[in-house]
């Protein structure tokens, strides 16, 4: 799973959002790595970047009641939402 995230954040850097989502997705979907919490942020990062508002809030709103490192980045970012 280090392979697939580490693909993901190189297509996320190139602004290649549909790819770097497909990673992060097989990650999170492994439910067995060390890399689910920065799939699970990078892919609302994705939803953002590429207008997916709804999905982005779902993401967000996900990280930020579970115990996350990520959890008040999230936070501040829904009330920005808002």
């Amino acid at each position: 799973m280090e392979s697939t995230f580490l693909n993901g954040i190189s297509n996320f850097e190139v602004r290649n959002y549909p790819d770097a989502k497909t990673s992060f997705i097989k990650v999170i979907g492994n439910d067995d790595n060390l890399f689910i919490e920065d799939a699970q942020w990078y892919l609302a990062l994705c939803y953002m970047r590429t207008g997916e508002m709804e999905k982005a809030a779902g993401q967000l709103t996900f990280i930020k009641n579970s115990e996350s490192i990520h959890r008040r980045d999230a936070k501040s970012i829904l009330r920005k939402m808002n």
